[in-house]
């Protein structure tokens, strides 16, 4: 799959540009101010051949909602955005494609894209940690203000090199960070001992750098 350089827009500060294979019809999430949003999935394939779920919310203004698009190559820009949503065990974090342009692929050439872009500020300590295999990782979480005055939280994976820089890191610490969402599969047991399998997704960055 080609893997381009990804351009921005001007003075963002959260953007992402996808291109893959929708895999769940819309699904109804709410309406704000009179325009309603829907839920959907699409697959996007690595450079590995592995498959991520990319989870994204786009209004009925964008596209027709009412059509199945399963196995329609489309084209998306938009945000990374979080939300806090109850559930039985609590509250916790969701993480989403919010839509801006919505696009459907007329090229047969199956290009893949996956591109993620942050700027933000540190707000939880790194965690670093080698794994069994003699991988460096470290996880942050990035807070990404809106220009609404409320805040995304990112949470981000840095590898090697960068992960063992990003370990040192305090918090409030700036960062522009670019890289791909990623999705993996966990199971987790409920109150009754159940498993139940999930999704995670965290931000996989490529690079980053600090903005002083």
């Amino acid at each position: 799959m080609e893997k381009e350089t990804i351009e921005m827009p001007e003075n963002t500060k959260n953007y992402a540009r996808m291109q893959g294979t929708v895999c769940l019809p819309f699904i109804y999430e709410n309406t704000r101010f009179g325009e309603r949003f829907y839920y959907s999935e699409m697959k996007v394939q690595r450079l590995s051949g592995r498959m991520d779920r990319i989870p994204f919310v786009v209004s009925e203004r964008l596209t027709d909602t009412r059509v199945d698009l399963t196995e329609q190559r489309i084209s998306i820009c938009g945000q990374f955005r979080s939300y806090n949503v109850p559930d039985a065990d609590g509250i916790h974090l969701v993480l989403r494609i919010f839509v801006t342009e919505f696009e459907l692929s007329e090229s047969e050439r199956k290009t893949e894209k996956n591109d993620l872009f942050i700027d933000g500020f540190l707000c939880k300590k790194p965690f670093y940690h080698v794994t069994p295999r003699g991988k460096e990782v470290a996880n942050l979480m990035v807070a990404v203000n809106r220009p609404t005055r409320s805040s995304d939280y990112i949470p981000c994976v840095c590898w090697g090199r960068n992960a063992r820089y990003a370990a040192g890191l305090d918090i409030g610490t700036r960062l522009k960070l670019w890289g791909s969402l990623q999705s993996r599969e966990y199971v987790k047991r409920d109150a009754e001992s159940r498993k139940i399998k999930k999704t995670a997704y965290e931000f996989s960055a490529s690079g980053y750098e600090l903005v002083v």
